[in-house]
């Protein structure tokens, strides 16, 4: 109905935001030139704030498509895993073959992909959606993820998606 009225090519209403009509206000253009920005220096976490339906995720798309092969980007949509799941799930996202059985396992494997990666060229960056759900177990083995650095090489940088107060 759309498209014949309207004159429209495709259907204007999707279930999921489009990239390809990304539009950025004023506050996410701040926010995409701080994240990339903080990312290519190395600054650790960033973290991204915004009602329901301002565009974080859109954003978080933006930031890795700005960003391109300069990094070795990985999203990980947060639902309420817990413990070494939550790792598993990093570990999944960037393609390590690593099915660790404890924090402790991961941490020594996840640092030898980000000292190869640096060794590359290449900063690691894991864009986390929906963060505002994370238990507080995840939101220290972030912590320590962002602590990763051995010998002045840098560390991952991490995108945190919450949902409080990113407007235009």
């Amino acid at each position: 109905m759309y498209l014949t009225h309207y004159g429209l090519q495709e259907k204007p209403f999707k279930s999921s935001p489009d990239p390809k009509y990304l539009w950025l206000g004023t506050g996410q253009q701040e926010a995409l030139a701080a994240l990339v920005t903080g990312i290519l220096h190395g600054d650790g976490i960033g973290v991204v704030t915004g009602d329901l339906g301002t565009g974080k995720t859109t954003l978080a798309n933006a930031v890795w498509k700005e960003l391109g092969d300069r990094v070795i980007a990985a999203v990980v949509s947060c639902p309420e895993y817990e413990g070494v799941d939550f790792f598993k799930l990093i570990a999944k996202a960037y393609g390590i073959s690593l099915t660790p059985q404890s924090k402790d396992s991961f941490f020594p494997r996840f640092s030898e992909f980000v000292r190869s990666s640096f060794a590359s060229g290449k900063k690691v960056v894991l864009i986390i959606d929906d963060a505002q759900r994370l238990i507080s177990s995840c939101l220290e083995g972030l912590a320590q993820l962002s602590r990763l650095e051995e010998n002045g090489i840098g560390r991952p940088s991490t995108y945190a998606s919450t949902i409080q107060t990113l407007r235009d």
